[in-house]
């Protein structure tokens, strides 16, 4: 494999590295939450070209793989703790509307 299609990938990598990076502080400081579509195109690339390099190269780029993999998952974690968290607040919103509803004089009027 030519020496600019490594470095190419390895700049993909980079770059995937970065994203998951600001991702992950985005979240944790609380600022709304988007993954960057640029991300699952960089993911994608990366995932369609490893197979395709000299064991050596591919070796070389793998070993940076289980970082990646670790900071996915801990993004997986924190947003499905979110997600069931706002769930939580929101099943818990639905139980005080229904009872301030069922208390008012309109709900009463209508039964």
């Amino acid at each position: 494999m030519d020496k600019s299609k490594f470095d190419s990938l390895e700049a993909k990598l980079t770059n995937v590295k970065s994203l998951l990076n600001e991702s992950e502080q985005s979240f944790l400081s609380g600022d709304f939450f988007e993954a960057p579509t640029r991300l699952e195109i960089l993911v994608k690339s990366l995932c369609d070209e490893l197979p395709k390099l000299p064991p050596k190269d591919a070796k070389k780029l793998g070993e940076q793989l289980p970082g990646l993999i670790k900071s996915l998952d801990t993004m997986t974690i924190m947003i499905k703790k979110s997600v069931d968290q706002n769930n939580a607040n929101n099943q818990e919103l639905i139980k005080k509307a229904k009872k301030a509803y069922k208390t008012s004089k309109m709900y009463k009027s209508k039964v």
